[in-house]
């Protein structure tokens, strides 16, 4: 029960509230998440559990390492991703980052609705039909922290 849905939700809701506050992700917090993550590894599978949690990682790393050169998700977001793998299985964590885009966009919509930027939105979506990218301030962001939550929540109803 811990390992399984407690430890992910505490490593996420913390960095859930790390990154609303700061809209960032500190290095900080990400070590500490790294160790109590490889600590309760150790903890609940053992010296065994090390293998499988490291190549989730590298998994993660290598899902989320091309987002980050892209511009899709940021550094912090990345490291988040990977610390979580260490808890999850692989399907889950293939299943959390699908539903986490979905929420990600879903967000996103609600923000630009929200802030009355629809028509902001329409001329960087027209940018984007023909393969030019939009000016940087017409660009929104949105904590991908909060989205990698609710992905992870949703994650449970595909994978059980």
């Amino acid at each position: 029960m811990f390992f399984n849905y407690i430890l992910p939700a505490l490593i996420l809701l913390s960095a859930v509230l790390d990154d609303l506050r700061s809209r960032k992700i500190h290095n900080i917090l990400i070590l500490v998440l790294l160790a109590v993550a490889l600590f309760s590894v150790l903890i609940f599978q053992g010296v065994q559990g090390l293998f499988p949690a490291l190549l989730n990682l590298l998994i993660a790393l290598g899902i989320s390492i091309p987002l980050v050169l892209l511009k899709i998700i940021g550094g912090g977001d990345m490291k988040l991703y990977a610390v979580l793998a260490l808890v999850l299985s692989p399907r889950a964590l293939i299943v959390s980052l699908i539903c986490a885009f979905f929420w990600g966009a879903v967000l996103g919509l609600i923000k630009v609705i929200l802030d009355k930027k629809t028509g902001v939105m329409y001329v960087n979506f027209l940018s984007l039909l023909k393969l030019k990218k939009p000016s940087s301030d017409m660009l929104h962001s949105f904590p991908f922290s909060v989205s990698l939550f609710l992905g992870w929540l949703s994650s449970f109803y595909f994978i059980n």
